[in-house]
C-alpha cells in the first residue's frame, strides 16, 4: 500500500431483502480489507427501506474491517423510515451522509441522499 493513496472499494444498489440469505453479502465484505482501506455503501442499500433490511445489512457488514461510509438511495425511503435505518447504520459505526461531510484514513467524503435529488422518482411515488 502506498501512504500517498487511498483505495476505495464503492458498491450500490445493494436491496438488502430479509428474505436474503445470511452471509450472501458477508463473503464479499470479508475481503474489502484485503483491497480498500475505506467501503463506500451508494444508495439502495435496502430494498424497501424496513429497519429489518437495514439490520440484515447490518449483521453482513460485520465481517468489514475498515471504516464504512454510506449514503441513501430512493428506495431506503420507500417504507417511510429512513430515520431508523439512519440510526441502525450509524449504530454500527456507519458514517450516514446527508448533506454533510467526514473524513476517513485522511480522505474527506461528502454525500447527499438520491431522496432530495430525485424526490418524486421511484415505485412508491410513481403514481403521484
Amino acid at each position: 500500500m502506498n501512504a500517498d493513496r487511498i483505495r476505495v472499494a464503492a458498491v450500490g444498489d445493494l436491496h438488502c431483502a430479509k428474505a436474503m440469505t445470511a452471509g450472501a453479502m458477508a463473503s464479499v465484505f470479508g475481503q474489502v480489507a484485503e483491497r480498500a482501506e475505506v467501503l463506500a455503501l451508494c444508495g439502495d442499500l435496502t430494498d424497501t427501506g424496513t429497519p429489518e433490511e437495514a439490520k440484515f445489512l447490518v449483521r453482513e457488514l460485520a465481517v468489514v474491517k475498515v471504516p464504512v461510509v454510506a449514503v441513501l438511495g430512493n428506495h431506503d425511503y420507500e417504507s417511510e423510515k429512513a430515520p431508523e435505518v439512519k440510526q441502525i447504520l450509524a449504530d454500527a459505526g456507519v458514517a450516514v451522509l446527508d448533506g454533510d461531510s467526514v473524513e476517513l484514513r485522511g480522505v474527506g467524503f461528502a454525500g447527499v441522499s438520491s431522496r432530495a435529488r430525485w424526490h418524486g422518482c421511484g415505485r412508491r411515488t410513481a403514481s403521484r
